[in-house]
């Protein structure tokens, strides 16, 4: 078995678009998490890993209608969040290794804002989670 840690950077965005019959409401998300990661796999040049992760994101989110809603929430925030991170390892040689990854961050706190137009609280009123996939080309120092 072999650990490795990390410190990395990433990207994830989510937009929707949701029509009524009176208007629209264009919402998004956006975060950044940095992450320092613990990595366990074993020795072998194809092995499944496991991966944990404490960081922060910073979270840009937007809430904006059109016509009578009155709705228009944008705000940035920092979070505290964790991962939690699988796949499967190949290792090409001493340097180089691909890998096929799931990353899984997840932030614990609500984002909510009131509306500078009315008494409603808009925004992520729970924990969510900004989910990752792909593969990674990987150098080892």
């Amino acid at each position: 078995m072999l650990f490795y840690s990390s410190a990395e950077i990433a990207y994830g965005e989510e937009n929707a678009l949701k029509r009524y019959s009176t208007f629209s409401v264009d919402a998004g998300i956006q975060r950044v998490p940095i992450m320092l990661w613990v990595k366990f796999v074993s020795e072998s040049d194809l092995s499944p890993f496991l991966r944990m992760g404490i960081g922060g994101a910073k979270t840009d989110y937007r809430m904006i209608a059109d016509n009578f809603a009155r709705i228009n929430v944008r705000f940035h925030q920092w979070q505290f969040c964790t991962a939690l991170s699988g796949g499967f390892n190949y290792t090409i040689n001493r340097s180089f290794s691909m890998e096929i990854f799931i990353d899984d961050v997840i932030t614990f706190s609500e984002m909510t804002m009131l509306s500078p137009y009315s008494n409603e609280t808009y925004g992520l009123f729970s924990s969510y989670s900004l989910t990752l996939g792909g593969i990674r080309m990987l150098y080892t120092l």
